[in-house]
C-alpha cells in the first residue's frame, strides 16, 4: 500500500509534531511508586480474565486517588503509561491481553493525558533501532501495533487532531516479514476509520490520504487496500459509490463478471498470513449479495480447493461463511459438490488436528440446520455427504466424523429417513443408491446407529426414532429370522446373511446405546422419556418371543424362562395400572428399570438370571401392594433388592453396573442404617479376610473390559481393510469352514491349558534325581522302582506338589483380593448417590469412618491405591453437603461426640498429614452440626457448655500432642480447625483459661503464658480488621486472664490499651460495650502500673 514517501524515517512525521522528550524526565522510578500499584501490573501479566478485569478497575480507582488535585499527570500516572507501553513488547501472552486493556482504560479515564505525549512514549519506549535480535524487533513490532491499538479504541486522538495524520501514515506505511506481525497491524487501520468517520478530523486529515490510495485501483491492488475500500464503502457509501468505482475499480460493483480475476488473484495473496484468515475474506463476503453466490463459487471458491494448502484452508472458509447465507437446496448442492465433499474427507483424514479446516464447514453446517427447520434441506444436506462416500478410499472414519457433527441438529424427519438408510446399508441394501456388501462397512454402519442416541431427547417423535433402532439392534443380536412378516418391525427378509460377526457387533451397539438411555439424568421429563422407551422395548421383545414360526432366539429358551418372562410382564402391567404419589413413583421406575434389564439378560444367559429374576419379582410384589405403611422404618423388600443389586455389581458388564446404579439412585430415599450396613459392611471388609473365603468370587472382569473395547475399536476401526475373509458370507461352505475353524481354535486352546508347568516339571526331576525320565522318547519301557526306592523318593515329591499348591492358594488368594477391591470400588458409586442425593444426618454421619479407613489402609497398601483416591474424594464431598435441617432428631449430640472422639483418636495413627487435615476437616463439619442440632433441639443447652463438652473430648490428643507422645504430625490437625474457626478456637480458648488451669500450673508456666499472650491480645485490640464476634472473645479472653492473674504478672500492658478499648466501646456494637467496660474497671481496680512494653522481649516468644 502506497501513503507516504519509502525514503521518509517512520517516525520522522511524529517527530514534527511531538513536544521535545522533557516528559521522560519527570516519569518516576519503580522505588518511588506505591507498592499497591505495582502489584497490580503483576496481576494484569498472569491473572484469569475475571481477576484482569478487577485488576484493571483497582488500578484506575488507585491512580484517581493520586491524581486527585493535581493540575498536570500525576507521578503515578506517568508510571502507569510507561510500564504499560514498554511491557507490551513483552512475548508472555497475557501480557498482551491484560496491558493494552489496562492502557486503553487509563487514556479513557484521564483526559488529563495529551495523544502527542502517549505517542511520544511509545516511540520512546519501543524504538526498533534498539532491538538487538530478529525476535526483539518482531516483538517491538507487536507491541507498537497494540499500542496503537489502545490509543485508536480509548478515543484519545478526537482531543488532539494533529496526531491523527502522523499516525494514519505510520499504519499504511508499514511493512514486515513476519506475517503474524502484519496481521494483528492492518487491524489498526480499518479500527482507526470506523473510529473517525464521523468526526470532522476524518475529512480533513484521513479522507485525502485514503482517497489518494484507493485511486490506485486494481493497479498492484493488495489484500489490505481491499480492506479499506470495502470498510470505506460500508460507511462513506457517498464517496465510493459507483463513479468512483467505475472510475478506479473498472466496475461499478466489487463484486462482478469483470472483477473474479483480479478477486481471485487478491484472495490467494491474502493466504500469505496462513493460517490466519486475513479480514479482506469476510468483509468480502459480506458484500456478496446470495443471487451471485454460483458464480461466485464457480470462479473463486472451487479454484481455491485445487490450490496447496494454504488456499484450501481459505476455501473451507469460505464456504462456511457461505453456507450461513440464506441459500435454496440447489445452490447448497453445488456449494456441496462430491469433489468438495471429498475435499472435506481428505481434510479430516490428513490435516493437523489442532487446526482441522473443514471443522469451520462443519460448525457451520450444525448452524445452518440449527436455523432452518426444514426436512428437505436437512435431507439435502445428509445425501451431499453420504453420497460421497466411497469404500475403496477409506472413508467411513471421516463420514463418521461429519455424521456425528450433523445428526444431533437433524429435524426428525431426515434423522428418520438417514436411520432408515443405514439401515438399509447394514443389511447389504443400497445406501443412497450405492450397494456396499463389505463386511467391514455393514460393521461400521452399525456403530453409526449410536449416533441417533446422542440427538436432543426433548421430542417425543425422536423418542419413537430411537426406540425403533434399539429394537432393530435387539432383533439382530439375539434373535434369527425364520421367516419374513410385515406385522413385526424389522423382521422383514434381507438380500444378504447376517453373519455372526455382524450379531455380536449389534448386541455390543445395543448394550451400548440401551446404557445410554438409562444413565440419562433421571428428572422428571427424562424419567418418562425413559420409562417410555423402555417400555416399548419391552413389547417388542414380548411380540418376538410368542412370534416363534418368524423369529427364533440365539439361545433356545426353556419353558421355565418363558414363565419368568410371562411372570415379569404380569407384574409390568400390575404397576402400570397403579396410581402412585412421588415416593412410590420412584420405586416402580426403579423395578420398571430392573426387570426389563432382567428380561433382556434372558436372552444372554437364561440360565443364571432365573433366580435373580424370582428375587427381584419378589421384591416388587412387596413394594407394589405395600399401599399401607407399616411400623418399620425399613421397606422389608429393601435388603433382598440391595443383595440383588450388589450382585449385579459384580458382573463384568458396563450395562449391569450402571443400571444397578439407577435403581439405587431411585431407592435412595429408602436407605436406613440398618440397609447402609450391608455396603459398609463389605467396603469395610479386610482384604486378608477375603483369602480363605470360598464364596467371594464374582465374574470375570477381563471378559468385560474385552467387551467394553470391542466396542470402542468397532467405531474406530471400522474403516480397515478387512481383506477377503470378511467381505464374502454368503455360501454355506464358508460358514462350515468357519465353524471348523472355531473348533479348531478350542481344540488349541484346551491343549493350552494342559501345558505342563515347566518350574514345577523340574522340581519333580530334582525330587526323582536319577530316577527321573529324561529322555523324550515314551516308547521307551523303563524298569518299576521298588518299594523301598519309591518310599526314598516319597517326600522330596511331596515337597514338590506343596510348593506348586502353596503358589496356586497364593495366586488365588491375590485373585480374590483384587476382587474385593474392585467391588468395593464399585459400591463407591452407590455411596456417591447417597452423598448427592440422601442428606439425612443418620446417614451423612454412618459414612465418615468407612472412607477414612478406606483411604487409611490404600496408603498402606499400594494395590488399592486407586480405591483410597475415590474413597478421599467422596470424603471430601461429604464432609460439604448440607444435612436435611428435618433429620437433625435422628442423632443425639452424644453420637456425634463419640464420632469426633473417634476421629480424633483415628487421626492419630494416620499414616500422612494429608489424611490427618482430612479428619480435621471433618471434625470442623461435625462441630457445625452438633451446633445446629443443639440449636434446634426441645431443650437446647448453653452454648459454653457444648464448647466444654468440645473441649473434653479434644484435651487428651491435645495433651498428648504438647507432650510429644506419638502425635508427630498431629499440629497440622489442630492448625487446620483453627485456620477455619478462628472465632470457636478463641472460644474454647476462653474454656480453657479458668482457675483450674491457674491451679495446674507452676508459677513460672504461668508467666510464661501470660506474658506471651497478653501482647498479642494488645494487637488484635488495636488491630483495624478483626472481625467484632473474633473481638469479643478475645476480649473474654483477656477478662479472664486478668480476673486470674489479679494483676501480678500484667506490668507489661502499655497504657494505650485503655484509650484502645474506650474507642472500641464508641464504635463497637451494643454487645462489646458490657466487655469494655469490664475490662475498664479491671484495670483500674487492679491500678495496674502502665507502661510500654519493650518490643523486642515481648515479640522474642512464641505464644503456646
Amino acid at each position: 500500500m502506497v501513503g507516504i514517501d519509502k525514503t521518509t524515517p517512520e517516525s520522522s512525521v511524529i517527530k514534527e509534531v511531538l513536544p521535545s522528550p522533557k516528559l521522560m524526565d519527570i516519569i518516576p522510578r519503580a522505588l518511588d511508586v506505591d507498592r499497591g500499584i505495582l502489584d497490580l501490573f503483576t496481576v494484569l501479566a498472569v491473572a484469569s480474565k475475571e481477576n484482569r478485569i478487577v485488576a484493571v478497575g483497582d488500578l484506575i480507582g488507585k491512580l484517581k486517588e493520586k491524581q486527585d488535585g493535581t493540575s498536570g499527570p500525576c507521578q503515578e500516572v506517568l508510571y502507569s503509561l510507561k510500564r504499560l507501553i514498554k511491557g507490551l513488547s513483552s512475548p508472555r501472552k497475557l501480557v498482551r491481553v491484560g496491558y493494552p486493556l489496562a492502557l486503553c482504560q487509563i487514556l479513557r479515564q484521564f483526559s488529563i493525558i495529551e495523544g502527542s505525549d502517549v505517542l511520544q512514549m511509545i516511540e520512546e519506549y519501543l524504538d526498533l533501532s534498539k532491538a538487538e535480535s530478529s525476535s526483539e524487533k518482531s516483538n517491538m513490532e507487536i507491541g507498537i501495533a497494540l499500542a496503537y491499538s489502545a490509543v485508536i479504541q480509548s478515543d484519545i486522538l478526537l482531543k488532539d487532531q494533529t496526531t491523527i495524520l502522523p499516525l494514519l501514515q505510520q499504519l499504511m506505511s508499514f511493512k514486515s516479514d513476519k506475517s503474524y506481525v502484519q496481521h494483528i497491524w492492518h487491524q489498526c487501520l480499518p479500527l482507526l476509520i470506523q473510529k473517525m468517520v464521523t468526526h470532522s478530523g476524518f475529512e480533513t486529515d484521513i479522507w485525502p490520504v485514503l482517497q489518494k490510495d484507493l485511486s490506485l485501483g486494481w493497479s498492484d491492488v493488495t489484500p489490505e487496500r481491499l480492506q479499506v475500500l470495502l470498510i470505506c464503502k460500508q460507511h462513506l457509501p457517498d464517496k465510493i459509490d459507483k463513479t468512483f468505482l467505475k472510475k478506479n475499480w473498472s466496475n461499478k460493483k466489487i463484486i462482478g463478471e469483470k472483477t473474479y480475476k483480479q478477486l481471485l488473484s487478491v484472495l490467494q495473496d491474502s493466504t500469505r498470513g496462513h493460517p490466519i484468515i486475513h479480514n479482506v475474506n469476510k468483509l468480502l463476503l459480506q458484500e456478496l449479495p446470495v443471487e451471485l453466490v454460483g458464480d461466485f463459487w464457480r470462479e473463486i471458491g472451487e479454484i481455491l480447493f485445487h490450490g496447496e494448502l494454504s488456499k484450501r484452508r481459505l476455501g473451507m472458509f469460505l464456504l462456511s461463511e457461505l453456507i450461513k447465507k440464506p441459500l435454496n437446496i440447489e445452490q447448497l448442492d453445488m456449494l456441496l459438490s462430491k469433489h468438495i465433499c471429498e475435499m472435506v474427507f481428505t481434510d479430516l483424514k490428513f490435516t493437523n488436528k489442532e487446526q482441522p479446516s473443514a471443522q469451520m464447514v462443519l460448525d457451520s453446517l450444525a448452524s445452518l440446520l440449527d436455523s432452518s427447520k426444514d426436512d428437505h434441506l436437512h435431507s439435502a444436506v445428509v445425501k451431499c455427504f453420504t453420497k460421497s462416500l466411497d469404500a475403496e478410499k477409506n472413508q467411513t472414519m471421516e463420514l463418521h466424523t461429519v455424521l456425528s457433527a450433523i445428526i444431533p441438529h437433524l429435524t426428525v424427519k431426515a434423522a428418520e429417513e438417514l436411520s432408515q438408510e443405514i439401515m438399509n446399508l447394514i443389511e447389504g441394501r443400497q445406501f443412497y443408491g450405492s450397494t456396499f456388501t463389505s463386511l467391514s462397512v455393514r460393521q461400521w454402519s452399525i456403530n453409526q446407529l449410536s449416533l441417533f442416541f446422542s440427538h436432543s431427547a426433548g421430542q417425543e417423535d425422536f423418542r419413537q426414532c430411537q426406540a425403533s433402532l434399539l429394537q432393530y439392534l435387539f432383533r439382530h443380536a439375539f434373535f434369527v429370522l425364520s421367516k419374513s412378516s410385515s406385522e413385526i418391525p424389522h423382521c422383514h427378509s434381507e438380500p444378504v446373511s447376517f453373519g455372526e460377526k455382524l450379531q455380536k457387533t449389534c448386541n455390543l451397539a445395543f448394550v451400548k446405546n440401551f446404557l445410554k438411555i438409562i444413565t440419562m439424568k433421571s428428572d422428571k421429563n427424562k424419567k418418562a422419556y425413559i420409562t417410555k422407551t423402555v417400555q416399548q422395548l419391552f413389547s417388542y421383545v414380548e411380540s418376538l418371543v410368542s412370534n416363534s414360526d418368524v423369529v427364533k432366539p440365539l439361545k433356545e429358551l426353556n419353558e421355565e424362562t418363558l414363565q419368568a418372562l410371562h411372570q415379569i410382564k404380569q407384574m409390568l402391567s400390575q404397576m402400570h395400572s397403579i396410581k402412585t404419589d412421588q415416593s412410590e413413583s420412584k420405586n416402580i421406575y426403579a423395578f420398571e428399570i430392573l426387570l426389563t434389564y432382567l428380561a433382556l439378560q434372558v436372552f444372554c444367559d437364561p440360565q443364571n438370571c432365573l433366580d435373580v429374576i424370582q428375587d427381584s419379582l419378589s421384591c416388587c410384589e412387596k413394594s407394589v401392594k405395600k399401599r399401607v405403611k407399616s411400623s418399620e422404618d425399613e421397606p422389608d423388600w429393601l435388603d433382598v433388592l440391595l443383595d440383588v443389586l450388589i450382585a449385579m455389581m459384580t458382573h463384568p458388564s458396563k450395562l449391569s453396573r450402571a443400571i444397578a446404579t439407577s435403581i439405587f439412585s431411585a431407592i435412595s430415599d429408602h436407605i436406613t442404617p440398618l440397609s447402609l450396613g450391608l455396603l459398609t459392611e463389605i467396603l469395610m471388609k479386610k482384604t486378608t479376610d477375603v483369602a480363605n473365603d470360598e464364596d467371594f468370587m464374582f465374574g470375570d472382569e477381563e471378559e468385560g473390559e474385552s467387551e467394553e473395547e470391542d466396542v470402542e475399536m468397532s467405531e474406530k476401526g471400522a474403516d480397515d481393510d478387512e481383506d477377503e475373509e470378511e467381505e464374502e458370507e454368503d455360501d454355506d461352505d464358508d460358514d462350515e469352514e468357519e465353524e471348523e475353524e472355531d473348533e479348531d481354535k478350542d481344540g488349541n486352546a484346551a491343549e493350552a491349558n494342559m501345558e505342563v508347568d515347566e518350574d514345577f516339571r523340574q522340581k519333580v526331576k530334582n525330587a526323582l534325581g536319577d530316577a527321573a525320565d529324561n529322555t523324550d522318547d515314551s516308547e521307551e519301557e523303563l524298569s518299576d522302582l521298588s518299594d523301598s526306592e519309591m518310599s526314598k523318593y516319597d517326600a522330596a515329591l511331596a515337597a514338590a506338589f506343596r510348593s506348586r499348591n502353596r503358589t496356586e492358594i497364593k495366586k488365588a488368594s491375590n485373585d480374590k483380593k483384587q476382587q474385593l477391591i474392585t467391588l468395593k470400588i464399585r459400591l463407591l458409586d452407590f455411596i456417591e448417590v447417597l452423598i448427592k442425593q440422601n442428606h439425612k444426618a443418620e446417614i451423612v454421619t454412618l459414612l465418615f469412618r468407612p472412607l477414612l479407613e478406606l483411604r487409611d489402609s490404600s496408603e498402606r497398601n499400594r494395590i488399592e491405591m486407586t480405591l483410597g483416591e475415590k474413597a478421599i474424594r467422596l470424603y471430601r464431598q461429604l464432609y460439604k453437603t448440607k444435612v436435611s435441617p428435618d433429620t437433625y432428631s435422628q442423632i443425639t449430640k452424644e453420637d456425634l461426640l463419640d464420632l469426633m472422639t473417634h476421629l480424633i483418636e483415628f487421626s492419630r495413627k494416620a499414616p500422612s498429614v494429608g489424611l490427618i487435615v482430612d479428619v480435621s476437616d471433618g471434625i470442623y463439619f461435625l462441630s457445625k452440626l452438633l451446633l445446629n442440632i443443639n440449636s434446634q433441639s426441645k431443650k437446647p443447652e448453653t452454648e459454653k457448655k457444648i464448647h466444654k463438652g468440645l473441649l473434653e473430648i479434644f484435651q487428651p490428643s491435645l495433651k498428648g500432642f504438647l507432650d510429644n507422645q506419638g502425635y508427630q504430625n498431629f499440629f497440622c490437625f489442630y492448625q487446620n480447625l483453627i485456620v477455619k474457626l478462628p472465632l470457636k478456637a478463641a472460644r474454647l480458648l476462653c474454656c480453657m483459661v479458668d482457675k483450674n488451669m491457674h491451679q495446674k500450673l507452676s508459677a513460672k508456666q504461668w508467666k510464661t503464658f501470660v506474658t506471651t499472650t497478653v501482647p498479642v491480645i494488645i494487637k488484635v485490640l488495636e488491630s483495624s480488621s478483626a472481625k467484632p464476634k473474633f473481638l469479643d472473645q478475645v476480649m473474654c479472653l483477656f477478662r479472664n486472664i486478668l480476673t486470674i492473674d489479679k494483676g501480678d504478672n500484667l506490668q507489661v500492658i502499655p497504657t494505650s490499651v485503655v484509650p484502645t478499648l474506650q474507642t472500641l466501646k464508641k464504635s463497637g456494637p451494643r454487645s462489646q460495650h458490657k466487655t469494655c467496660n469490664s475490662l475498664l474497671q479491671l484495670l483500674q481496680r487492679q491500678g495496674l502500673q502502665m507502661k510500654t512494653p519493650d518490643v523486642a522481649d515481648t515479640s522474642s516468644t512464641t505464644p503456646q
